[in-house]
Parts: structure tokens; C-alpha cells; sequence
């Protein structure tokens, strides 16, 4: 994507009713395209630095082996992609996944880690990282808590789920759930923790499941 200059604008403010008893803003990236009707987005922004935070994406679905959605494969989910891949810093706009097509996303249940590249893991704990989920009419958004984080940590933002008409269901985690989430079996035991949803057999599908991590 073409980088923005540092302090450009990178999203547009509307009110929209999010969690009971708030109102969230609605951001539309500008290096992303337009969300259309049955669309969910994610969204991960963070001030400046690290360079180079990156959004993972895990879906479940019963009787089905997880899929993946990340930088090494950027559709790794059936109509779920990345647009943007920001390495740049947050000042160069957000980083986003998009959920494609609500009816094909029900029955996914969608795992969300964010994740510093580089490992600077004295950077990422201060870095402020946000999370915003929405399908143009209702969010869900986090922030990590500041503070100093242990080496090769990953941010676990909690799970989403979608129904046909693009109603959003959110299962959030504790404020700054740290997990190791180069183990697909971290990812799982997330998910059954906190998301609603229980991975069958999740010894043998993280024994059979290449976390690969390419460079960039």
C-alpha cells in the first residue's frame, strides 16, 4: 500500500452505538477500501512505534481444520483478507483485516492476536495498540493496557462472531490477555477459554496445524 506522511488523516469520525451504555467511533481507513453491505472490518491502530505490529487472524468452525489469516497468507480464510499490511509505524495508518461476506463468515468463529514483528517487546507493552471491530453500524474496540510485557508476547483481543445479516457477536478477554501465540495450542486454549466455542480434539489440530512465520 502507498504509505501516508506522518500526522495525515487516516479515518473519518461518526457516533454509532457499540456496547451497551457507550458510543464508539467508527473509523474508515482511507488505505482500505470502502466497507460494503454484509462486511465486518478489523482494525488495529496504534500512535507510532513499533514499526511493525501485525493483526493474526484464527477461524474455527466445528468439524473443520482452523484457517488463518495473517502477513504470510493474507486470505487465508474463506472471504476473509488483509488490505493492509502497515511495517512503517502507527502513524502510517492503521492495519486492517476484512470479513468479506457475512453469510459465508457465519459459523467462523474468528480468533483476534495482535503481535510486534520484530519482537520489541519493551516498545509494544507502551505502544498503545487499539483493536476496533465493525461492520459500519456497531463496534467493539480495545486498548492494551501500557506496561512492561515478558519477551515474545502476543496481545489476545478476544473472539468475534458473525451472523448472515451481519449482526456481531463479541467475547472479549480480561484487559491486556497476554498468551504465546506462536503455539497454535495458545490459540486454543484462548479460544476455549474465553470465545464461546470449544475446539474438538485441539491436542491432534495443533499437532497438525504449520504455524510458519515468513519473513518480510
Amino acid at each position: 500500500f502507498k504509505a501516508l506522511p506522518p500526522n495525515s488523516p487516516t479515518y473519518s469520525e461518526c457516533k454509532v452505538p457499540g456496547r451497551i451504555g457507550t458510543t464508539l467511533p467508527i473509523r474508515n481507513p482511507v488505505t482500505a477500501p470502502p466497507l460494503e453491505s454484509g462486511q465486518t472490518r478489523i482494525i488495529l491502530t496504534w500512535p507510532n512505534k513499533p514499526n511493525d505490529l501485525d493483526i493474526h487472524v484464527f477461524g474455527f468452525r466445528a468439524g473443520m481444520s482452523p484457517c488463518r489469516v495473517f502477513y504470510g497468507d493474507k486470505c487465508g480464510c474463506p472471504d476473509v483478507c488483509q488490505d493492509v499490511d502497515n511495517t512503517n509505524g502507527g502513524s502510517y495508518g492503521p492495519e486492517t483485516v476484512t470479513l468479506q461476506n457475512s453469510v459465508n463468515n457465519a459459523g467462523y468463529t474468528y480468533a483476534i492476536g495482535v503481535h510486534d514483528y520484530r519482537n520489541e517487546d519493551d516498545v509494544f507493552g507502551f505502544s498503545k495498540a487499539k483493536i476496533e471491530v465493525t461492520n459500519g453500524t456497531t463496534s467493539f474496540s480495545e486498548t492494551l493496557p501500557i506496561g512492561s510485557l515478558p519477551d515474545y508476547s502476543w496481545w489476545f483481543f478476544g473472539c468475534i462472531s458473525i451472523t448472515p445479516d451481519n449482526i456481531i457477536a463479541y467475547y472479549p478477554t480480561p484487559a491486556g490477555t497476554i498468551f504465546s501465540g506462536s503455539e497454535l495450542s495458545e490459540w486454543i486454549e484462548m479460544v476455549n477459554k474465553f470465545c464461546n466455542f470449544t475446539v474438538m480434539d485441539g491436542p491432534r489440530v495443533a499437532a497438525n496445524i504449520n504455524m510458519n512465520f515468513p519473513p518480510k
